[in-house]
């Protein structure tokens, strides 16, 4: 709240320059209809402040108004001469005067308010604040006041009570993962598939009816309604005084902006077009955070292996392919669509799609941020965001590599010894698309750790179609070799045989052999896990 002292010592100042200890036209009773505005905002429209002026003659009255916070009104200039978007008005009959004020800090100045004869309501609006630096915790949400000191000649000086204005809650709410979030982009990442289902969902909310508003503009002709049709452009008189048809328009309406990370390389992240919330609400995908509103078209999945887990067809949703960069992508969206009453909630479906064997290796979970913006840009735009300092976050997709790796603990070629490796691709099956595995082809990576380990201490297999089988013997891959083998395969669904042969075909020959160990996911294992091993033979 403001310091009284301090108001009354500019009015002792103000009176010694104007010579006004009494006049026509007295002024009194501050009234306000307070609104709810968004912590997060720095340029939030606080609800329009009225009092009431009495005079027996017409007086000139300058006013000035002290809020409790930083004033951000929008500022509207003519050459070297800056006034802002806040106006002091007064209506007499149809006509409407407005008078743009002079914003310092926490306070605006409106000079030469013509105050006619008899009961007027004089009616502050525009007036915008910055909300952040409000602490809003659970309970009752802190007030924004604003006090007034009027002045003039044939105005009796009056210092108005503080009153308030708005009361500051967060804009957003509910802000989690929806069903699926710990949905494994599988089979996307393992075989070509022509239809799929979101992968995770986005939801967020608002946390008021009037959280988020639409742009609004020329139709906001009357004091008050700004608010009646929820909108981010303020009061806009027919004229002002400084720039006659300045538009103190908004830049855009209220947007949502989701930041994506950790999106593997080979990923496509594709998100709606639009986003609606119950028969009113409406939030549509918007090409960047500042600037004109402009509409994202749809990206048509495109077919075979790139376009891996989209909808098509009769009733699939529209939408669009973000770009990613540096592993992270960033969904815009913009309110097209409100109503004023009703508290809103939104569900971002984000759907996946990935080349078969794309993914090979096992980063984090997809996450997802989400904030109200534009929260970068020029400090002017209006609306105007700041960026939590904590932001919340949501976990999307884990991701299941579709890869096995497979134990092969002794193997030798070693003093007349050899051992055959033989691993096949298993993903053909006959239980069909429904039941069975999908098809999938790719390499093994023999990695050897023992005596007499090769240079090159790796082997990579050629490609193994979906049901069939790589063959090798160790002399030819790692002569003089005696150790264990983990076959790294990038698909699923393999399976290994070894057998180690002395003079084979040799009345004193002889042969043993075994199944290969189907080796955890990585980072899955412990010291116990060996008989699980051995039982999932």
């Amino acid at each position: 709240m403001y310091n009284f002292k301090k108001i009354f010592g500019l009015a002792g100042a103000v009176m010694i320059f104007t010579g006004l200890a009494y006049g026509q036209a007295t002024c009194s009773n501050p009234v306000s209809g307070a609104v709810l505005i968004r912590a997060e905002g720095t340029a939030e429209l606080t609800a329009d402040l009225s009092f009431t002026c009495t005079a027996t003659a017409s007086a000139t009255a300058n006013v000035i108004v002290f809020s409790s916070l930083p004033i951000t009104s929008k500022a509207l200039t003519a050459g070297s001469t800056t006034a802002s978007e806040a106006v002091a008005s007064i209506t007499v009959g149809a006509t409407t005067t407005s008078v743009q004020g002079t914003v310092s800090g926490t306070q605006v100045t409106f000079s030469g308010v013509t105050i006619p004869t008899g009961t007027n309501t004089v009616v502050i609006s525009n007036i915008r604040v910055n909300a952040t630096s409000l602490s809003v915790t659970t309970g009752t949400p802190p007030a924004v006041t604003e006090s007034a000191f009027i002045s003039g000649a044939g105005v009796t000086a009056a210092a108005l009570a503080a009153t308030p204005v708005a009361y500051a809650l967060p804009g957003l709410t509910g802000i989690k993962a929806g069903t699926g979030a710990s949905a494994t982009l599988n089979p996307a990442t393992c075989a070509a598939t022509s239809a799929g289902a979101a992968s995770f969902t986005v939801q967020f909310g608002e946390n008021f009816p009037t959280a988020f508003k639409t742009q609004g503009g020329s139709s906001n002709s009357t004091p008050g309604s700004p608010f009646t049709n929820n909108t981010e452009t303020g009061f806009v008189p027919s004229s002002f005084s400084l720039t006659p048809g300045a538009s103190n328009a908004a830049n855009s309406a209220t947007r949502v902006k989701v930041v994506f990370a950790n999106i593997p390389g080979s990923v496509s992240i594709y998100v709606p077009t639009t986003l609606t919330s119950g028969t009113t609400g409406v939030l549509t995908l918007t090409s960047s955070e500042t600037g004109a509103f402009s509409a994202v078209s749809a990206t048509a999945p495109t077919s075979g292996s790139s376009g891996n887990g989209l909808p098509s067809g009769t009733g699939a949703p529209a939408l669009a392919q973000l770009t990613a960069s540096s592993n992270s992508a960033t969904a815009i969206y913009e309110v097209t669509g409100q109503s004023a009453s009703a508290t809103e909630a939104y569900a971002v479906a984000v759907y996946l799609g990935a080349a078969a064997n794309s993914i090979t290796s096992v980063g984090n979970a997809i996450t997802a941020q989400v904030s109200l913006a534009p929260n970068t840009g020029a400090a002017s735009n209006i609306p105007a965001f700041q960026a939590p300092a904590t932001p919340v976050s949501v976990t999307g997709s884990s991701f299941t590599l579709c890869s096995t790796s497979l134990l092969f603990p002794f193997v030798t070629s070693q003093s007349g010894f050899d051992t055959g490796v033989a691993i096949s691709n298993t993903s053909m099956d006959p239980f069909g698309t429904t039941k069975g595995a999908p098809n999938q082809a790719g390499t093994c990576q023999l990695n050897f750790y023992g005596a007499g380990a090769p240079t090159t201490p790796n082997t990579v297999s050629p490609n193994i179609p979906s049901g069939t089988t790589y063959a090798t013997v160790l002399s030819s891959v790692a002569p003089g070799f005696t150790g264990y083998i983990i076959a790294q395969c990038n698909f699923q669904f393999a399976h290994g045989f070894a057998f180690v042969e002395f003079g084979l075909g040799t009345t004193s020959g002889l042969s043993q052999g075994y199944l290969a160990l189907v080796l955890p996911t990585p980072g899955s294992r412990t010291a116990s896990s060996t008989s699980a091993e051995a039982l999932a033979q």
